[in-house]
C-alpha cells in the first residue's frame, strides 16, 4: 500500500499542475505527501549556507574538506584551506532562494488535506534528489508534470521529468501540463483504469502495482490490446490471450474488461482511454534500462504527448 506521495515542485505553473491529482491520490489513498524542492547547484553549499548546529537543515550539509593541495604539517590538518569555497555572494544567493522555496513549499502544504505535509528543499542536481527522497521513504511513489504539447521528445526527454520516469524503481505518474495552468482542478476517484498489455509479462507488470493502489468496490480494469498496423498479428490469438488475462485479474479481486483493437498503439490507447472514461491510463516500464525502452515500445512517449488524463509509469520488477 502507497503510504508517501512525493511531489517535485519549482514554483512553475507546470510543476503545479501535479498538484489536483496529488491532492486527489492524499485523500483516495490515504497516504502521506512530501512537497521537494531542489535547488541546482551544487550540494556542497549546504555546509557553507548553514549548519546542522544551527537548525535541522532541509538538505545535506556537506563539511568543507581539506584540498587536496593543502600543505603538510605536523600539527595535522585545518580544515579552512579550500580551493573551491562559493564566494559570500553565492552562498547570500542559494541562502535566499532556500528560504524562499521552504516558504513556497509551506504555503503549498497548506492546499492538503493532511495537516502534516512534509516539505524538503534539497541542493544538488533535481533528478537525483527526488529519486533519493522517493527511495529512502518505503511505498512510496512520485507525481510530477509534463510540458504536454510542446513534445515529450522536446520538452521531457533530457529534463528532470524525463531522468526520474527513467531510473525510478517507484511508480511515477505523470500528469500532461502546459505553460500557464493554474494547477488547479478537480480530478475524480480514481476507479476505471486502462492498462495497455501486448502479451509480455512486462505490459503485464503494471496489473498488480494499480490492484494494490485502487483495489477496493467499484473499481475495474480495462485491459487493452492493440494489434499494431501495418504489421499482421493473429486476432484470434490476441482475442484469447487478452480475454484470459481478464479472468485471471477478476479471480485476483478486481473487476476487469478486455478488448483488442487494430491500428497505432498510442492512438488506440488515447481513443479507447476516452470511449471508456478511464480516470488513468497505467503503463509499464523497463525501469533502469533507459527512458525510450518503455512497454511497447516508446509508445508511452506518444500517449503521454496526446493524453487529457495522468497516465501512471510502473517500473519493471525482475
Amino acid at each position: 500500500m502507497t503510504t508517501r506521495i512525493i511531489v517535485p515542485l519549482d514554483h512553475s505553473a507546470v510543476a503545479e499542475s501535479a498538484l489536483p491529482l496529488a491532492r486527489r491520490l492524499e485523500q483516495q489513498l490515504g497516504a502521506r505527501v512530501t512537497l521537494i524542492s531542489v535547488l541546482d547547484v551544487p550540494s556542497s553549499f549546504g555546509g557553507y549556507v548553514r549548519s546542522p548546529e544551527a537548525r535541522e537543515t532541509p538538505f545535506d550539509a556537506v563539511p568543507r574538506q581539506p584540498s587536496a593541495a593543502m600543505p603538510q604539517s605536523p600539527y595535522g590538518n585545518w580544515t579552512g584551506w579550500s580551493g573551491s569555497e562559493p564566494s559570500a555572494k553565492q552562498i547570500e544567493e542559494v541562502a535566499n532562494e532556500t528560504t524562499e522555496a521552504e516558504k513556497y513549499l509551506q504555503q503549498i502544504a497548506t492546499t492538503f488535506e493532511s495537516d502534516h505535509v512534509e516539505t524538503i528543499v534539497r541542493l544538488g542536481r533535481p533528478a537525483e534528489r527526488i529519486l533519493d527522497a522517493a527511495e529512502s521513504r518505503e511505498d512510496s511513489i512520485i507525481v510530477l508534470a509534463s510540458h504536454g504539447r510542446s513534445g515529450i521528445g522536446r520538452a521531457v526527454v533530457g529534463s528532470v521529468t524525463a531522468r526520474v520516469v527513467q531510473a525510478a524503481n517507484r511508480p511515477v505518474f505523470v500528469v500532461r501540463a502546459s505553460e500557464g495552468s493554474s494547477g488547479e482542478g478537480i480530478y475524480d476517484e480514481i476507479r476505471n483504469i486502462l492498462i495497455p498489455v501486448d502479451g509480455s509479462t512486462l505490459s503485464e507488470q503494471a496489473i498488480p502495482v494499480v490492484a494494490g493502489m485502487f483495489k477496493g468496490e467499484g473499481s475495474r480494469v480495462h485491459l487493452l490490446n492493440v494489434i499494431e498496423t501495418p504489421r499482421f498479428a493473429n486476432s484470434a490469438q490476441a482475442e484469447g490471450y487478452t480475454k484470459w488475462l481478464a479472468e485471471q485479474v477478476t479471480e485476483s479481486g478486481i473487476a476487469a474488461s478486455w478488448e483488442v483493437t487494430k491500428g497505432w498503439p498510442a492512438d488506440q490507447i488515447n481513443r479507447v482511454a476516452a470511449t471508456q472514461d478511464v480516470e488513468l491510463i497505467a503503463m509499464s516500464t523497463h525501469g533502469r534500462t533507459g527512458l525510450n525502452r518503455f512497454a511497447l515500445g516508446s509508445v508511452a512517449e506518444r500517449v503521454l504527448h496526446d493524453a487529457d488524463r495522468p497516465l501512471m509509469l510502473a517500473p519493471m520488477r525482475t
